[in-house]
């Protein structure tokens, strides 16, 4: 950062222009990451206010438990990556963020993985293919999708 803006703390000056401001202050304000999870959300899939942000965390959260008996290191990764971005963030982009946490994903995997659950497995994939053409439609009519 230092060689390209001459200032070594550029990007956190940057940040002060942005709208997620002051967010890293935000871990510590548990009230106020309450009342965005619990606030009304809309299905256009706005700045704040995206249910699929919503619906991500709570995929997130209801995965924990199989993310920690699959492996405990894994447990603490995903714990972090997947609270800090929604709690300084305010969900805003969640979906975003919730991409690199691959323990979810490898426990989703494990779940899916009994014969029994193939079902479940395609209907999964039906919705989450669905979601990926509605956003892919909202993209290039320049609406919000991140």
């Amino acid at each position: 950062m230092y060689f390209f803006t001459g200032d070594p703390l550029a990007g956190i000056e940057a940040q002060q222009r942005y709208v997620t401001a002051h967010s890293i202050s935000r871990i510590f304000q548990l009230g106020t990451f309450l009342d965005h999870l619990f606030s009304p959300v809309s299905f256009s899939h706005g700045f704040f206010d995206s249910v699929f942000d919503r619906l991500w965390f709570v995929w997130f959260v209801l995965m924990l438990p199989f993310i920690w008996k699959m492996n405990s290191t894994y447990f603490v990764y995903a714990l972090f990556m997947g609270l800090v971005p929604a709690m300084t963030g305010l969900f805003m982009s969640y979906t975003r963020f919730i991409a690199i946490v691959f323990p979810l994903f490898l426990a989703t995997a494990k779940i899916f993985s009994n014969t029994q659950r193939e079902y479940w497995l395609w209907l999964a994939v039906a919705i989450l293919f669905s979601i990926q053409i509605l956003f892919l439609l909202r993209h290039i009519n320049f609406l919000w999708v991140a």
